[in-house]
This record gives C-alpha cells, structure tokens and sequence, in this order.
C-alpha cells in the first residue's frame, strides 16, 4: 500500500483521535481508519472533524449502511448490490458535493468487494503529460451533465483559484458532450495507471476528499457490509478540497540588463534538452519553449550543465554570442 497513506488506530476514549490524522488528510487527501468500533463510533468520529451531510439513502443521523438488498439493480443504487463499482465521486448530481467522504467495514465480504481509489491529482498531471487535448476537453465548462435531467451541469476537472477538483461517474445517469465522449478512453486509461486496491477488514475503513479522490470497489460474493458518512470539514481544521498540481522548477538566469521576457532554462524529461522557456508560457500544466517543444510543467527540472536545445540557443540569440562574438556559457 501507498506510503503516502496512514492507517490511524481510533479509539472511542481517546480525547482528540484526529491530532495526527487531520495534518495528513489535508495533505494527501485520504487517509485509513482502523479499530473504529461500528457505525456509532464513526458517526462520533466523523462529527469531530466535520460538519455531517445527509446522504438521500442515510437514516436521521446522516449515516448509510450499504450492503448487497437484491433484486432487480435501479439507476443510481448499484451501491446496494454486489456489482463492482466504477470509480466515481460521491454526490456529482448535486450543485455542492460534499467534501469528506468516510467509509468503515461492518462486515466482509466472503470474497471481492475490495476497495478501489484513485487520485485526481494523479490523473490530472498524466493527461497534461501525456494527453494535453484531451485534458482540456475534460475541464470544459458546461459539458457534463452529472445525475440526469434535474442534475449539475458541469466538468470533469474544475479550476477553483489555484486548485483543481474532479467530479465523476460512469454509469447510465451521466451525459458527455461529443468532445468529452471522445477523450474517456484516454480518461479511463489514465485511471487505470493510478488505480490501487486494497481490502478492509471489519472496523477498518478510510477519510477521502471527495473533490480529489475517486473511489469504488470491485464485485463480491456474501454479505459485505460498509457504512458511510459524509460532511464537511469544520472550518478551523484547514482541510482545503482538491489539489493544486505539482509547480514547475523556476530558475533565475537572465543575463544582466536584457530588458525581453524572462527565459528560464529548464531540463525537459522528453528529449533530454534545455530548453529556453518564456515566463509566460509556463503554465500550470504544460509549458512550451521558444523552440515550440512542449512538455508538462511539473516534470521538468533545474538546467545542471546540460545540454542546451540548438533552436533555443538560436531563438534566444543574444545568450549565444557575447559582446565580442565569443561563444558564452549557453554554448554546448
């Protein structure tokens, strides 16, 4: 298992069992539960850190069981079978989602049922590496519509200030703009690399930010039992929904009194070169050089002696020649 993840033993006599798990959780996104004694235990959990929403299938106190009920799987409640589970965000027909979602085993399966998560972030910086048109079909504004007709319309990926969220589903209560339908086998790809899978024993479980994370499970057999919480973090705790994707390296070399944009020149991990990179064109996710090479933002790294991209050094004319024509530093 990831060692970006924790397992947390809580304890119903513990004062503040969260003192190490909150830090955690607003890192990563996710971290593991163990020892929570049933479904009282996590309703009491989960009200120490966040503000509980009530789900359309949770009782009163905001809590769901979900277990395998039978018969004939309706649209929307797949939960409540054996069936696998797409990975999928909770709550993506609704304007505001919640943020946390908590999970706790009651009772395993006799076999599958294994817990499936996927990082957003994760995703995200794959298709800007590897797939850049297809990330911006998938953050277009308005060209998802999340639940069916009385539903949100949105994105995939959407930009709050400085961070990104995902929100999504794959099931028959969804429609994809053509643009959008033409890039979900290099969206499902992309969850496939990043897909891990682990099993829970009873009285173990997991937090995830439901604006970050992707979750779901794989199809069993028996009487698998789950319950569920979901909420929002209490303001003081710092929890911030989503992710903000990995900077680029910015590296400060302009020669003295060159009053042109700023270049930066940075190693890039497709070529192998250094390349000349405008300010300006350094973006979040992609940056492109004067050569027009491309490559994602958060791969590339600080130029140590290597060796330079001819075109850049040509573009960039003046870092190639000295005052009296000699070759410079930037020569290789």
């Amino acid at each position: 298992m990831s060692g970006l993840w924790t397992w947390y033993r809580v304890s119903s006599e513990a004062e503040d069992p969260w003192s190490g798990l909150v830090p955690a959780l607003a890192k990563h996104g996710l971290v593991l539960l163990d020892r929570v004694r049933g479904p009282d235990d996590l309703l009491r959990l989960a009200s120490s850190i966040a503000t509980v929403v009530p789900h359309r299938d949770s009782d009163s106190s905001g809590l769901t069981t979900i277990a395998d009920v039978g018969g004939r799987v309706r649209s929307g409640f797949a939960g409540f079978s054996a069936c696998a589970l797409n990975p999928h965000t909770d709550r993506s027909g609704t304007v505001d989602p919640p943020i946390l979602l908590m999970m706790v085993c009651g009772q395993t399966a006799s076999s599958g049922g294994e817990c499936v998560v996927i990082d957003g972030k994760a995703v995200y910086e794959d298709l800007a590496g590897s797939n850049p048109e297809s990330l911006t079909a998938l953050s277009a504004p308005r060209s998802v519509l999340f639940g069916g007709a009385a539903g949100h319309l949105g994105s995939i990926f959407t930009r709050m200030t400085n961070r990104f969220t995902i929100r999504l589903r794959l099931d028959e209560l969804v429609q994809f703009s053509p643009d959008v339908t033409r890039q979900l086998p290099a969206l499902r790809a992309a969850i496939d690399r990043h897909a891990q899978t682990f099993s829970l024993d009873a009285g173990q479980g997991y937090i995830l930010d439901n604006y970050r994370w992707l979750h779901g499970r794989r199809a069993f057999t028996g009487q698998r039992v789950m319950y569920r919480v979901t909420g929002n973090p209490l303001p003081h705790l710092g929890i911030t929904p989503g992710f903000e994707p990995t900077p680029a390296p910015t590296l400060e070399l302009q020669p003295a009194g060159d009053q042109r944009s700023h270049i930066t020149w940075l190693l890039s991990p497709w070529d192998h070169l250094v390349h000349a990179f405008p300010d300006e064109k350094i973006g979040d996710v992609v940056a492109e050089a004067l050569c027009e090479h491309s490559a994602t933002a958060h791969r590339l790294s600080d130029d140590e002696g290597g060796r330079k991209c001819l075109a850049c050094l040509l573009l960039h004319g003046d870092e190639l020649a000295g005052p009296q024509g000699e070759m410079n530093r930037w020569s290789r």
